[in-house]
Order: C-alpha cells, then structure tokens, then sequence
C-alpha cells in the first residue's frame, strides 16, 4: 500500500460518553469523501483527548453509550478503495485515563490539575502500560498503516506531581523544564522504536514534533519518526503557513500540514478558493497537504456532495513534482536550540518566536526567498546568500563564534536586535556607543513609522547606538530628529555583517507597513542581490532543487476582504502584468501549467513576462 503522504484527509471527533459511537457509521458516507478527493491517505479518529476509544477496546474504555465498532468501518472502507489509514491518537492527554489513575496525573505548582487539560504525567508507566498495548491492539485487530499521535509535545507542561518531583529531587524550574523535555524525548523514542519492532512498516509521527516547538532534528534524539505533520491555526492559516512550512522544509523528512476544513471561531466552512491558496504555501516548500473536517458525534461522516474537495484535489495533484523538492533561499533566518529552550515554556513558544517570524515575513514581502534552518544545520548554510539571526540573545558563545567564523571565511550575516548585535560587535572588535532609549521612528526615505506600537503600552523602546552607518533611526516623526544610524554593515574578514540596531522582527510581526518594508528592503538589498525580482507585491517566492533543474514558486497570497471578524472567502483578486527577472542566465524555461506568458533570454538574467497569476504558477528553469 502507497506510503507517500502527499493528499490526504483527515477526521476526528474527539469520542465521549455524549457520543453513541457508530450507531450512523457507514461506507456510503465515507466513500464519498474518497471517492470526490481520491486522497493519497486518511487519517480517522481512535482516541481523542477525551481518553474514550472509538472501538471496542480491552485497554482503555469506550463511551458509556457506544454502539457499533466505528473505526472497522473506516478502516474497512478505505482499504477497499487502497487508501492506507492512520489512526488519530492523543498521546499526553488523556482524561480518562487520568481520571483512572489520578496518581498519574501532571499537577501544577500547587498541587492542582491542569486547568487547561487532563495530561499524564511523562514519569508515569503511561506510555508502556497503556498507550503502547492500545496501539498495538489495533495494529493487530484493525491493520491500520499509521498513527498521527495528537496532544502530544504541544501538551506538555511544568509538572510538579509526586512522580515528577520523586525522580527530580531538589532542582530549580529551569531545570525542572528541561529535565521535562527530555522525558519527552525519551517518552516518544520508547513508543515509536516498539510499535516499529512490534510493526516494522508502521508510519509514526508525533504531532508537531520538529517543527516551530522543536529546535532539532529527529536524529539529534535518536526519534526515528517517519514524517513531520502539525495542524495550522484555522484562522488566517495562509499567513501562519508561511512560516510553519519554512520551520519544517529542512529537517530531513517527508512533511506535510495539515489546513483546518473550517474556522475555530464560528466554525464557517472554508471554501475550495480559500483552501488551494493554503495548499500552495505548502507545496511550494515541499510539502504534503491534507485538509481536516470533523466525524459526527457519533463517529460517522458528515454527508456532503463532494464537489469543493473535487476542486481543491485536482488543483494539488496538478503539483505533486513540488512534493519532497527541497527549498534554496537568499536568506536562512536562524533558529537556534539554546535560545528557544531558555525562553520557551518547554515546546511552547510562548511569544518568543515572534523575532523569527516577523523577519521571515517582512523578508517576504519585500520579495525576497526565505528559508529557516536551524542554527547546527552548517551544512545548510551555504544554500542561502545569508544568515539571518533575529534576537538570540541566549545563542550559545560557541555558535556565535561559530558564525563569526562562517563569516570571516566569505559568508553574509544580518544580525537583529540590540543586545545580540552587541555580542557579535563584542566577538568581532566592532565599535558601538550603547543603547538608547524612547520613542523610535524608522524612515525609509519617503515613509515614516513607530518602529513599535505605543497602543500595546510601549511608549518607547531601547535601541543600539552604532556610532556610525547607514541613514538614520528617528526620535519624531520628523528627519529633523535623527537618533541613530539605521543600520551599519562591517566588513569581517572575507564576509560581512550587517546590524539592525533594534528589535525589528517583533514589531513587524505586530504591525507591518510600508516604511517598515521599505526600510528591511534597502537592508535586505544592500547585502545581497535577489535572485528572483518580481515587480509586484502580495506575491511569495520560493526557490526548489529538482536534479539539475530549479523550479520558481510564485503563491498570491491575496486575501481580499479576509480578516479575522471575516474568516472566509472565495475568492482571491489576480494579480496581473508581472515581470519575473530571474538573476541567472538558464537556457530553458517552461511553466507547466500553460500560463500566458513570454520568455526573454539575455547574458546575464531571464525576463518573462506573465499575464496574471492566479493563485500559484510553477516556473522550471535549466
């Protein structure tokens, strides 16, 4: 059976004692699903947070108004159809079982449950008493070819409970956190190395393990996973898409996302438009799809005619050569291990990923490629014309020395923030005056703006005085108050490195605008030429490798009236005459979906002119 996880569907339904599970389950319902997305794979419901199983099980427990063995017609369904089936599981929480055994619960500080769900604690025998067995009793009674293990790293928390201070004895929170962490690592290695033995073709992944909540690769923790998925945010998933794709597309593995079919707020459907333009985000970075709607309470199908995912499966197997194709960028913003565990509370960001995001996106919207990898990844460096480190201030001395070195021998770094600036201007015999204080304007030759928000009681920021550089960061809204330079670049050895005096990456994220983007991009220019210059903006760029060919991602990322009081659209605005330069001088270039466009072969570029794009094009170059 197909183990490529490229389109796929995902249900669950989360059973509980209110659910009369299979009493409506039937193939015809299911088979409409397959039968309009012909998906690569399903993934149905087993056991959700709740801890209530969706089939007769002899581990845990099913619902106290259960009828009918739900999963066996799933599962049964999709494998006459040949499509293999992943089971959704949830891993660290589990409410029943907690209720169980409530000396196997995570507490908090006080001694209490956790407020916001029923999480075992990872120093109980959960996984090997109870969560292993489960799985293994429906490998063997269901065949199933997967598991998608929900409420897993994102679910774990600070615990305090008897089992978790009995192992820990006497130590700080700090180290409480990262002694949790590992008990994390160790938890997942132990199920997925036995279900492996116990089912050697069995595909495991841990839901959002080694993406934005982990800092790693699969191999750093001998976790030997077989793909990487998470779920976006249903509301404005195409923005969170952007850099979700770009914190998974260089670990290693096959990848996919998965889009929420609805939003969270009012549970609106999300159109076939709406979902394609989430879809192409995706797979322009190399990733797998598939697209979430909820069982019925009962664990059956909703019923429904068909045609959206009709739509939305022909648009993504039209693209399927993206799939694995591994991005190349201008720009590697970093995320560095050191920096997000001291900051982080355990795999949850907590706000300290905003610096990375909002310079992945600003880098974006003034056009450019953007890749994030991670700080260890040396071997990764070189595909990009420059690093990106945005406000790791807790990056470790010998990663810093590290990238002063990688610059010393020819490499670009742009450096964002104050006090990591300092650090690199300290390592590298760079001159600096000190930080300031107050308002702080930044002006990018015709527009002015806060470079923060004062609405958000931020009515002044600190900023890094670089003595000398390049334009000017502002106290008022005026060019007769400049403060201190905008920026400098210093040359260091063979390469170079580029310091944005402020937190910039923060602010961007909370407010973008037109000075902010012009001021990134004079930056962004100045340090490295652009591969590709496309002329007109709400367009993303990415760059993949496909053997000797390149192919050039274009996604309109248009969203017309979508906001988050208006969460649903059908319909995204094309945009129209745009000129593609494409800074290499390929001999052949062809768009395999027959665009109206024309082709212009100089020295030194590639001109081609396109009439409209609507959502995504593909440009292959050799």
């Amino acid at each position: 059976m197909n183990r490529e996880r490229f389109w796929g569907l995902h249900f669950d339904f989360h059973a509980g004692d209110d659910s009369k599970v299979g009493i409506n389950t039937n193939a015809e319902d299911i088979e409409r699903y397959l039968l309009s997305a012909r998906p690569d794979f399903i993934q149905c419901d087993c056991k959700g947070h709740p801890g209530i199983a969706c089939y007769p099980t002899k581990v845990g427990r099913t619902s106290k108004q259960y009828v009918a063995d739900n999963l066996k017609v799933w599962v049964e369904t999709a494998h006459k159809h040949n499509i293999p089936v992943y089971i959704h599981y949830s891993g660290v929480i589990d409410e029943a079982y907690c209720k169980e055994h409530p000396e196997h619960e995570c507490l908090d500080k006080e001694g209490n449950v956790k407020e916001r769900n029923n999480c075992v604690s990872l120093f109980s025998p959960y996984v090997t008493d109870f969560l292993i067995p489960q799985v293994k009793e429906v490998i063997t009674n269901y065949n199933i070819d997967g598991i998608w293990v929900d409420g897993d790293c994102w679910a774990v928390d600070m615990d305090y409970s008897p089992l978790a201070n009995k192992a820990l004895g006497d130590v700080t929170d700090e180290e409480r956190k990262l002694a949790i962490r590992d008990k994390f690592f160790e938890y997942a290695r132990t199920y997925v190395d036995e279900l492996h033995a116990f089912k050697p073709d069995f595909m495991i992944t841990s839901n959002w393990a080694y993406t934005s909540r982990i800092p790693e690769l699969p191999k750093d923790r001998n976790i030997n996973i077989d793909y990487i998925s998470g779920d976006l945010a249903p509301n404005n998933s195409v923005h969170e898409a952007r850099h979700e794709a770009r914190f998974i597309a260089l670990r290693g593995l096959p990848w996919d996302i998965m889009s929420w079919g609805f939003n969270n707020s009012d549970k609106a459907d999300k159109s076939a438009v709406q979902l394609i333009q989430e879809a192409s985000v995706v797979m322009s970075n190399g990733g797998g799809f598939q697209i979430y709607d909820t069982q019925n309470r009962d664990g059956s199908a909703r019923k429904i005619d068909g045609k959206r995912l009709e739509i939305i499966s022909n648009f993504v197997k039209e693209r399927k050569f993206l799939f694995n194709k591994k991005p190349f960028a201008d720009f590697g913003v970093l995320f560095d291990s050191d920096d997000f565990y001291a900051k982080s509370k355990i795999f949850n960001a907590g706000g300290c990923l905003n610096p990375i995001i909002g310079m992945v996106n600003a880098l974006l919207d003034v056009g450019r490629t953007v890749n994030i990898l991670l700080s260890s990844q040396e071997d990764e460096y070189k595909n990009h014309k420059a690093l990106v480190v945005a406000q790791l201030d807790k990056m470790s001395d010998e990663r810093v020395e590290k990238l002063v070195t990688y610059v010393r021998n020819g490499g670009k770094l742009l450096v964002v923030g104050e006090d990591i600036s300092i650090r690199f201007l300290d390592k590298t015999g760079g001159k600096y005056n000190g930080k300031r204080t107050g308002r702080v304007y930044i002006n990018d030759g015709e527009y002015f703006s806060l470079a923060h928000d004062i609405r958000m009681k931020a009515e002044t920021m600190s900023c890094l005085d670089l003595g000398d550089g390049e334009g000017y960061l502002y106290s008022d809204r005026s060019k007769n108050y400049p403060l201190v330079p905008a920026y400098r670049i210093d040359k260091i050895g063979k390469g170079c490195i580029a310091y944005l005096p402020l937190d910039f990456g923060n602010w961007y994220l909370t407010f973008a605008n037109l000075a902010k983007q012009g001021y990134i991009k004079n930056i962004a220019d100045t340090l490295v030429e652009s591969s590709v210059v496309v002329d007109k903006k709400n367009i993303d760029i990415t760059t993949q490798k496909d053997g000797d060919a390149v192919i050039i991602n274009l996604v309109n990322i248009n969203q017309g009236r979508h906001s988050l009081s208006y969460t649903t659209y059908d319909e995204v605005d094309p945009i129209e005459d745009i000129t593609v330069k494409i800074n290499i001088p390929y001999k052949s270039v062809s768009l395999p979906f027959n665009e109206a466009h024309s082709v212009e072969y100089k020295d030194d570029c590639v001109i081609i002119k396109l009439d409209k794009l609507d959502i995504h094009t593909a440009i292959i170059c050799k």
